[in-house]
């Protein structure tokens, strides 16, 4: 296997060529010093990446979730096919997002590129949240200030919840320069926690410099 096909390690951009003993979920660290690094987030989610394996149905996704009350959790979610009306394209669409957000529809921003890392995702990320949280009275995600350093210690705070869903096919060709206009969905997994916690930081970076 060449190093353009192993996983990006978690915490650099060197190959990932080994996984965690316990959750043993994709590689995830090229060295012992990136996994220790990433311990302390990585062990939210480390005992309950085992229960997650199987999908109980067939469009049953794994999904991250970050919720006001402070948990942390992987979830299934469902996608269901849809078909265009008028040129018959045929893409996968997650369902029922909306139960997060009081039965209203999220916000959708497409997270492909690392600032904190300085690296193209492998896949892209759909990050689903209330974009109107700043200003409607949403309360305050006690998750993500825990896995974000800094969030809470003064000025704008992450709101309201935040789910993760992960693309398949994301990119047209290699070089991640074009994006596939009808991707699939896959499964979140453990080194896609750090991704997402590297978007919030660099979230919390820009709006304090604003």
């Amino acid at each position: 296997m060449s190093a353009s096909t192993f996983p990006d390690c978690a915490m650099c951009n060197n190959p990932a060529t080994f996984r965690c003993s316990s959750c043993r979920c994709r590689n995830l660290y090229c060295s012992t010093s990136c996994q220790r690094a990433d311990w302390k987030l990585h062990k939210l989610l480390c005992s309950s990446r085992p229960s997650f394996e199987t999908p109980p149905t067939a469009s049953s996704r794994r999904a991250i979730v970050f919720l006001t009350n402070g948990e942390v959790k992987f979830t299934w979610e469902t996608t269901e096919m849809k078909t265009d009306n008028d040129d018959g394209v045929i893409w996968e669409s997650p369902v029922g997002i909306e139960k997060y957000f009081g039965g209203q529809r999220s916000h959708t921003k497409l997270y492909h590129n690392n600032i904190v890392r300085g690296r193209s995702l492998k896949e892209i990320i759909d990050l689903c949240f209330n974009d109107d949280f700043s200003v409607d009275g949403s309360e305050k995600n006690l998750a993500v200030c825990k896995v974000v350093q800094g969030m809470d210690d003064g000025g704008a705070v992450w709101r309201a919840p935040l789910r993760a869903l992960k693309q398949t096919k994301s990119w047209v060709g290699n070089q991640r320069s074009r994006m596939n206009e009808t991707p699939g969905y896959g499964h979140m997994d453990m080194g896609d926690l750090r991704e997402v916690v590297d978007y919030l930081t660099s979230w919390k970076r820009a709006t304090m410099e604003t």
